[in-house]
């Protein structure tokens, strides 16, 4: 009677039962590039043209629940030769829509599009409260310059917002920083809080151009800082020092804070679920399976009837139900489970009925 289990149908049965899924629906990805904050966890944020795809899937999966007489706490049981085990099942019907976003950042600034969205790129960390400028002890990025005169025009650069007013810290040899196209340091891995020439600039809240870091302490120490940003933003200077600027940014960190560049962003929201009566119910068949006492599948019986002499397995649809009277005879005594498999897709449901046969 009992017989290995051969067929897709058992195999299904005998390893994790799913819920069914119906062929998912979805509208093709939209693409569009603007510039977006993403926040990158541990207080650190990232602003720069971005490259947004967003994707909506809508998935529609049927759930079956087991019916009376056969209780869905598992504790049915009756006598082997009981003549016939009503087997009902309910099947709900799932519609659940998922919205995917990628997002490619970019750390550039482009100023020959005319497009102000691409202008400008900054990575902002927020310090833990009570940081001072005089417990700022290491600003340090590893990059890698794509396109563009290293840091002419004042940027890449450091800032420093203090309650008082900005503080700037160039990249590039002193004392133009990069705007002479030089190449030289500090640069990519160095921490510009130990550079020890003139270049910091105090100019946004009327301080020295070039300042030591020492002076930027004597005169701003006590300040609060409420955030620390890396910056470029010097696109705009297409006929004066190099035009647009491109920067593989990989890392940046503030005093004992780094944060890793990734190449995209991924978030998956459910925008809605709705579970409800199917209307239209698929067609449907029975399938048995013997298990251990344990619950371990065993084999999946394969000749059934019905009380009412039917072999096909088919269960009949009276006012939204499954039906099937299974002889209970032709089982024999033991521990079985009976699911759903819902005609046309060949999947077994999860949520089966269980019993035992004594």
């Amino acid at each position: 009677m009992y017989r290995p289990i051969r067929t897709a149908v058992a195999a299904l049965a005998a390893a994790a039962l799913m819920a069914l899924a119906v062929t998912p629906a979805s509208a093709a990805p939209s693409t569009e590039t603007k510039h977006d904050n993403i926040a990158l966890g541990n207080s650190w944020w990232l602003e720069s043209p971005t490259e947004i795809t967003t994707d909506q899937v809508t998935t529609e999966s049927y759930k079956s629940q087991i019916q009376q007489p056969i209780n869905p706490d598992n504790t049915s049981t009756w006598p082997a030769k009981r003549g016939v085990i009503p087997v009902q099942f309910k099947l709900a019907k799932s519609s659940k829509t998922v919205e995917t976003v990628t997002k490619v950042p970019s750390f550039q600034s482009i100023g020959s599009d005319n497009n102000p969205s691409n202008d400008w790129s900054a990575l902002t960390h927020v310090p833990p409260a009570g940081t001072t400028v005089n417990s700022i002890e290491v600003l340090k990025a590893s990059f890698n310059w794509l396109e563009g005169t290293n840091n002419h025009g004042g940027s890449l650069r450091w800032t420093i917002h203090a309650s008082g007013g900005d503080i700037w810290a160039y990249y590039g040899p002193y004392p133009n920083f990069g705007n002479d196209g030089a190449v030289g340091g500090p640069g990519s891995g160095d921490n510009l809080i130990t550079a020890d020439d003139l270049r910091f600039d105090a100019s946004p809240r009327h301080g020295p151009t070039y300042a030591t870091w020492n002076d930027v302490e004597n005169l701003y120490g006590s300040e609060s800082v409420d955030s620390v940003a890396l910056i470029v933003e010097s696109g705009w200077q297409q006929n004066v020092l190099g035009g647009d600027q491109k920067v593989d940014l990989q890392s940046a960190t503030v005093n004992s804070s780094t944060k890793t560049i990734d190449d995209s962003y991924t978030s998956t929201e459910t925008l809605s679920e709705v579970v409800g009566a199917t209307t239209n119910e698929p067609p449907a068949k029975i399938l048995v399976q013997k298990v251990a006492k344990d619950g371990t599948p065993l084999d999946v019986v394969e000749q059934l009837s019905s009380a009412q002499g039917d072999t096909s397995g088919q269960f009949r649809q009276i006012d939204g139900k499954y039906m099937y009277n299974l002889k209970a005879e032709t089982l024999g005594a033991g521990n079985f489970q009976v699911f759903m498999v819902v005609d046309g897709y060949g999947q077994v449901m999860d949520a089966p009925g269980v019993f035992e046969l004594r």
